[in-house]
């Protein structure tokens, strides 16, 4: 609650008892409420992403406010005003504590497309497990040739989902909601808002413009609705080899002894080559990525698979610096044996625009 600073001045009669001294004037009278001193207790979104970002962020040294000498301490008031220089959390961070991060300076002039402020830490954690509120289409925006409206272009659509039993497929294009011109001042409320249902105008290619084409799909948005991170996983022969495909969209660790069976697949078949398409992977945890590379490499447990870098704060202290991964022959929850392929020779990745996926 904000409080002010209040001056009460009298009004109507001023009664006041008479003295002999004519110089003697009654005192002006003032009631000051004080302005209650803030903590760095009343910003806890804020402090909390300082700390952590203080500490652990790779680009710390790069950025003027997480300096450690910027600031006394917690209880220094350059330091509140700092964290009350923003009431959106979310300004806070892409804003004052990245460095060149793409939510400020786009894609093109970023360093950071990776650090992310989530509202609500619940959704966080479900979505590290695939789990959504979801309408089942996913897309890609880009922004058209006069720099101001959007459109979308749908890379796969989710199975079980709400749009799996709608006429929208990989390869539409859509550049309006709710009969709202998509552009850069509405998409994230319009795509991204808490809305739990809406419709999307779809749209085709006209020479280099998009043009609606009248068609309209009405979608839905399941809660808790899980993502399968393995979205095909198939053996196509050719050329008197078989080649293992997949598309493999999220590291998750939730489906981790389910990926494990596709490799007992691929080594059933004795395939000659894999590709792994990881186009529209966003990333996860990185023991699933251990993983798969020991699945497709081999479970050479003594050879060193990853050393982790961190910021120069942290590569300082030795300890927490020495943070070194070998190959696995497990799962890493389970403890279930891993089936691997001990390719040693030809692994392809997928990212172009043209691929096998239909």
């Amino acid at each position: 609650m904000k409080k002010y600073l209040l001056l009460f001045l009298a009004t109507g009669f001023l009664f006041i008892s008479c003295k002999n001294d004519d110089n003697i004037f009654p005192d002006e009278q003032e009631e000051v409420v004080e302005e209650e001193l803030k903590t760095a207790a009343d910003y806890p979104a804020q402090n909390f992403m300082y700390q952590v970002m203080n500490i652990w962020y790779f680009w710390q040294a790069d950025v003027p406010n997480l300096a450690d000498d910027k600031f006394e301490g917690s209880n220094d008031p350059d330091y509140i005003s700092f964290l009350a220089s923003e009431s959106n959390p979310s300004n806070f961070f892409y804003n004052d504590l990245t460095f060149n991060h793409a939510e400020s300076v786009g894609d093109a002039a970023a360093s950071d497309r990776f650090s992310v402020a989530v509202e609500n830490y619940k959704d966080l954690v479900n979505s590290l497990q695939g789990i959504s509120s979801s309408n089942g289409v996913e897309f890609q925006l880009y922004v058209t040739e006069n720099d101001i409206d959007i459109y979308g272009v749908v890379t796969y659509i989710l199975p079980n989902s709400d749009a799996s039993s709608k006429e929208i497929a990989r390869g539409n294009i859509f550049n309006g909601v709710d009969g709202q011109t998509l552009n850069r001042s509405n998409y994230i409320d319009l795509l991204f808002g808490d809305n739990a249902n809406y419709t999307l105008n779809m749209a085709d290619f006209s020479g280099d413009s998009v043009v609606g084409n009248g068609k309209e799909v009405a979608l839905i948005k399941i809660e808790n609705f899980s993502e399968n991170p393995i979205y095909i996983n198939k053996i196509i022969e050719q050329n008197g080899k078989k080649i293992g495909y997949l598309m493999y969209n999220s590291f998750l660790a939730a489906y981790d002894d389910q990926l494990n069976t596709v490799f007992g697949e691929f080594k059933a078949e004795n395939i000659d080559e894999l590709i792994l398409d990881f186009r529209y992977n966003g990333g996860g945890r990185v023991t699933s990525a251990i993983q798969i590379a020991s699945a497709v490499y081999g479970t050479e447990t003594d050879q060193l698979l990853l050393r982790a870098r961190y910021n120069d704060k942290i590569m300082a202290n030795s300890e927490a610096a020495d943070v070194e991964d070998n190959f696995t022959d497990t799962t890493f929850d389970s403890k279930t044996a891993l089936n691997t392929l001990n390719l040693k020779k030809s692994i392809y990745y997928c990212y172009g625009p043209n691929s096998i996926l239909q």
